[in-house]
């Protein structure tokens, strides 16, 4: 049962990469995989094309997703890798805007990937062509658990 479920995360992750590296144009067809026993993944060109020691796998890499947005914002609000946004911080929130507006509101995630290990980063906002991004993490103030608000690096994807 744990590798079918690795061979299934595999496979999603694969097609969240192939999603966001190639966008969509019409009909961009099938995606044609081979998970091998120790869990290797390779891309094939067509079905069929699997050894017998392999787990054949298909999907299409569009379906039910009309548009993607991700990349990587600093800890200082400047994008440091991806397209199709700009982003900016003030006054404790990083202010994220798509350069293209989706027809409704995205489903995004968001993960800080930075120091300090323990911050979590919560979408305070968010809209077709916006998202408001604010991290915390633990604090301790006389004695009292709370919460402050840090400036650390993350990923985001959203899609629609």
């Amino acid at each position: 049962m744990r590798k079918i479920v690795g061979v299934l995360i595999i496979g999603m992750c694969l097609a969240l990469l192939i999603i966001a590296v190639f966008p969509r144009h019409g009909n961009a067809g099938v995606i044609y995989g081979c998970v091998a026993k120790n869990g290797a993944l390779s891309i094939v060109s067509g079905p069929n094309q699997c050894s017998g020691k392999e787990t054949p796998l298909s999907w299409n890499s569009v379906e039910g997703i009309n548009a993607a947005v991700h990349g990587v914002v600093k800890s200082d609000g400047t994008v440091f890798e991806g397209v199709g946004f700009s982003s900016s911080f003030a006054s404790d929130v990083y202010y994220i805007t798509f350069d293209q507006t989706f027809s409704g509101n995205p489903h995004c995630v968001i993960t800080p990937f930075e120091s300090p290990p323990t911050a979590t980063c919560a979408i305070l906002g968010y809209g077709p062509n916006i998202l408001d991004v604010s991290c915390v993490t633990p604090s301790m103030i006389n004695g009292l658990l709370t919460s402050k608000y840090v400036q650390v690096s993350f990923f985001f994807m959203c899609i629609l």
